[in-house]
């Protein structure tokens, strides 16, 4: 059982007893109380992926091998990801990035590229909707699966990861990612490279940064040269500390967090 449906029951089972047992108005103001403690709960669980609240999120390698995953949300964008492309290679380093279906399907060649240049290519859903913890059943379905559908059409590969918009979940998700296939993957270091300086968002980084991270960044709508200014300099300091970097699912795999996948190239 989820941790939002253990929560549930509890609070369904302990306003059901207060209903039951209390007279008014201790009853009344019971149950207001088993609402009132439930709700921000409930409200958490859908903006903190961490929590695992609707269903489990992989939020971190396990560490021991000073391994840390570089992941780029929001792309292909023709404006940032050739050049952060270019910087990947040039440092030898694998990323994974979580694309939005319709700028796959706006600019295939560059999904994939990232696929032909050794990246993890992740549905990152069609439209991106600010909304979609609210969505459930074939509104849900139908994000995942045209996601699905544009990352294999453009880059022959079928994506076994999701991360949602904003890293919001809701009540469905578990249902609808284990029809897809999907992995659900959040993250432990956020960077906020949206906001901010970027002296602050290399600084949040490396300082946040564990053995086994999954580091948040962003490749679709940041200019090119505040990508390449935070990337270089993250890199930079977190090798001088010891760290590797690798795809999400070659972290998770060799954690025994999910089962390899068969050979695909």
């Amino acid at each position: 059982m989820s941790r939002f449906g253990a929560t549930t029951w509890v609070a369904i089972g302990v306003a059901t007893v207060a209903t039951l047992v209390l007279p008014d108005p201790a009853r009344t103001w019971a149950v207001i109380g088993v609402w009132l403690v439930y709700l921000p709960i409930f409200a958490c669980g859908l903006y903190f992926i961490g929590m695992n609240f609707f269903c489990r999120a992989e939020c971190r390698g396990r560490p021991g091998k000073m391994k840390v995953a570089l992941t780029f949300d929001d792309g292909p964008d023709p404006a940032s990801t050739p050049e952060l492309l270019g910087l990947l290679r040039r440092e030898r380093i694998s990323a994974t990035f979580f694309c939005i279906g319709r700028n796959v399907a706006a600019h295939p060649e560059l999904a994939a590229r990232i696929v032909g240049e050794g990246h993890l290519l992740g549905n990152h859903s069609y439209r991106h909707p600010w909304f979609i913890s609210a969505l459930f059943g074939r509104w849900l379905g139908r994000e995942l699966e045209r996601g699905q559908r544009a990352i294999e059409e453009a880059a022959g590969v079928k994506a076994r990861f999701f991360r949602p918009p904003s890293g919001m979940t809701g009540p469905h998700f578990s249902g609808a990612l284990r029809r897809a296939g999907l992995t659900l993957v959040g993250w432990d270091v956020r960077s906020f490279d949206t906001l901010g300086s970027t002296r602050r968002v290399i600084e949040r980084v490396v300082g946040k940064t564990r053995d086994g991270s999954i580091i948040l960044l962003h490749d679709g709508g940041v200019p090119a040269q505040r990508v390449l200014e935070i990337v270089s300099a993250a890199v930079r300091e977190l090798r001088l500390r010891g760290f590797e970097f690798d795809r999400v699912d070659r972290m998770l795999e060799s954690a025994g967090d999910i089962q390899p996948a068969a050979a695909s190239g």
